[in-house]
């Protein structure tokens, strides 16, 4: 059940619980549109696309029915299939995930991440097979930190098996 409903040129936002923050959200998204859709060469999305932010029953869902498990990191995903972004809310992302300290400021970049994915997926609909250059390409255009973990923990074949998804 959509609460909260705000229409944008190229996206649409929706919540399924009354969250007060999002007009932070919305100033995010109209500050780094241009710049993102630029780097795209993109004047816009061919289909407008959909940002839910939602809470944690219809997001593990989701998630499941992709990934057949979710995993206490996962808070955002944009599906290009339906040109959708799902965002855990941030009351939930502390609740059930490790992100402990999520806020606003995390939540908006973590929105503009998967708004990279959504253009990464426009401009050039088969990149899935590149997993870190997807992933690393959203996190620089969305400003978001990450602290260099221990390479050889990864899980290279797990990785490039949930691409082929």
């Amino acid at each position: 059940m959509i609460i909260i409903k705000k229409e944008l040129d190229n996206f649409t936002i929706e919540s399924d619980t009354n969250i007060d923050y999002l007009d932070d959200i919305v100033s995010c998204i109209i500050e780094n549109e241009k710049r993102i859709f630029d780097f795209f060469r993109l004047d816009k999305l061919p289909t407008k696309s959909k940002i839910l932010i939602i809470s944690y029953e219809p997001f593990k869902e989701f998630i499941i029915s992709i990934y057949g498990e979710i995993q206490d990191y996962m808070a955002g995903y944009a599906d290009a299939r339906s040109n959708t972004i799902r965002a855990l809310n941030i009351e939930d992302q502390i609740k059930y995930t490790s992100h402990k300290n999520a806020n606003v400021e995390k939540m908006q970049k973590m929105i503009l991440h998967e708004i990279v994915h959504q253009c990464h997926h426009t401009y050039n609909f088969n990149y899935r097979g590149t997993t870190w250059f997807a992933e690393g390409l959203a996190t620089n255009l969305s400003y978001q930190d990450r602290e260099l973990e221990d390479l050889n923990e990864c899980d290279y074949k797990k990785d490039n098996q949930e691409m082929e998804l």
